[in-house]
């Protein structure tokens, strides 16, 4: 039975009380169905708005010569990240950049508006650079087929790469990069929920940290 409102219900009943943004990271490695959660999730949770940290990304160009994937810091605008996290814990609005698959690059932004439940939908959620802003973090895994189908179907598919350059993405991000820099955070993981091949997670872990 997938648990997703039940993972609403846990998050509902720890924070409904407080007045103040709540940031709710969903973090794990690329092709876990985060971001398909992260949308489910938000349905069920009133007064919640999600922020893609995949628009976040340097410019693929600039990835390129650093030789590094998505999960690497330097391969995302950190700073960009942190100061966004500010804005939202004080309830102030901000320009969140659009990245753009095509081209490569964030060429426009859009106004993002802080609600009272803040869900950030990337690897990099997770990680010891934002802590001190997240207030309820949720790790997914799922196996690695999982993982390389997800991006099959959506870079081959919808972002036109070659199924070579997928593969190579795969090994490099979620095989090499992600263990490194993101697989650690899980030990500080609120919740940690496993993704099944049809994108439904069950909870595997409940605890405080």
């Amino acid at each position: 039975m997938p648990h997703t409102p039940r993972v609403a219900e846990i998050i509902r009943n720890r924070f409904n009380r407080l007045s103040a943004p709540i940031v709710v990271a969903v973090g794990g490695p690329g092709g876990t169905g985060k971001s398909f959660f992260s949308r489910n999730l938000s349905g069920l949770l009133s007064n919640s708005a999600v922020l893609t940290l995949d628009d976040y990304k340097e410019a693929r160009a600039v990835r390129a010569e650093k030789g590094v994937y998505g999960p690497h810091p330097s391969a995302n605008k950190m700073d960009l990240i942190l100061d966004h996290l500010v804005h939202i814990k004080q309830g102030k609005s901000f320009d969140q950049p659009v990245y753009c698959s095509k081209a490569g690059d964030a060429a426009t932004t859009k106004r993002f508006q802080p609600a009272k439940f803040n869900l950030l939908d990337g690897e990099v959620s997770t990680y010891r650079d934002f802590r001190e802003w997240v207030d309820f973090a949720i790790y997914i895994e799922s196996d690695w087929k999982t993982q390389l189908m997800s991006r099959v179907v959506r870079d081959v598919e919808e972002r036109g790469h070659t199924p070579e350059k997928v593969l190579t993405t795969f090994l490099n991000s979620n095989l090499r990069e992600f263990p490194k820099y993101g697989e650690p955070t899980r030990s500080q993981a609120n919740l940690i929920l496993h993704c099944d091949s049809d994108y439904q997670v069950t909870i595997r872990e409940c605890r405080d940290v």
